[in-house]
């Protein structure tokens, strides 16, 4: 009778437990290694992105509040006499782009009819008002840099319809800057007008806001020419009966009308106390 055969020994031919473990361990660091440079470039890119798109409405929303500031108030396009910050142009678009570089921005005037620029003191009611704004943008990543560049060059154009004053009964005058230069003397009196007028004014106070009426007098020949108003806040107006809006509540203002005829000019000021 032959011999059974011997029986194999339980696990023969596969490595031990320990070693599969090992094994197993080592390829999966291989895989992440490969992997890992990948996952890192992609979500690199993907900031790049983002931090393209959101930088580029930044500059857009720049461009739209310059121009529109611009289209009030043209002549202050930088600081100026008669033009400081934040009452001008530059100051309203950097403040939109805390931190960011940006070049000098492009302020014109176009003209009308013809859309040719023209000087910002020659700015009148329906020109444009145009305002330009450029940011250097520097990628993060490699990624894109093959596609557009190590630096990008990211641009804004906004425009803005010039507002005549008497439209907007809140807005601020156009200055004229003088370069501290006295007013001209008013022009002498035409036969028949020989008094000044005499300066008077009502008003109507809602919240922050007061509407002002011009009661003033003047003798029969000697029409009011002018009306120059100080609301007390730094703000003037040359409206017969101008709206102003205050910047606080329960706050007296002096407020100060003079008037102008041929013959000469007179002033009163009355105290103005917001609700």
């Amino acid at each position: 009778m032959s011999a059974s055969p011997r029986p194999r020994a339980a696990g023969r031919g596969r490595p031990p437990v320990r070693e599969r473990l090992r094994r197993a361990r080592g390829q999966a660091l291989v895989e992440l290694a490969i992997v890992l440079p990948v996952f890192l470039v992609i979500v690199g890119a993907a900031i790049d992105l983002g931090r393209l798109f959101n930088a580029y409405v930044s500059i857009e929303n720049a461009a739209k509040e310059g121009a529109f500031y611009g289209a009030r108030n043209p002549l202050c396009d930088v600081p100026k006499a008669g033009c400081a910050n934040p009452n001008t142009v530059d100051w309203h678009v950097r403040n939109e782009l805390p931190g960011v570089t940006i070049g000098t921005p492009t302020i014109e005037c176009l003209d009308a009819v013809t859309g040719a620029t023209k000087a910002l003191t020659a700015c009148v009611e329906d020109d444009r008002y145009r305002v330009g704004v450029t940011h250097q943008f520097a990628l993060l990543t490699p990624l894109l840099s093959p596609i557009l560049g190590s630096s990008l060059t990211l641009s804004s154009t906004a425009t803005s319809v010039v507002l005549n004053e008497a439209f907007d009964p809140n807005a601020t005058p156009f200055p004229m800057p003088t370069n501290g230069d006295p007013p001209p003397p008013p022009p002498p009196p035409p036969p028949g007008c020989a008094s000044t007028p005499a300066a008077n004014f009502s008003f109507s106070v809602q919240n922050k806001r007061v509407t002002f009426t011009d009661t003033s007098s003047t003798a029969a020949g000697c029409t009011i020419a002018t009306w120059a108003w100080q609301f007390g806040d730094g703000t003037t107006s040359s409206e017969q009966h101008p709206v102003h809006q205050y910047p606080s509540k329960d706050t007296p203002y002096a407020v100060t009308l003079t008037v102008t005829n041929s013959f000469g000019q007179n002033a009163t000021t009355q105290t103005v106390t917001t609700e």
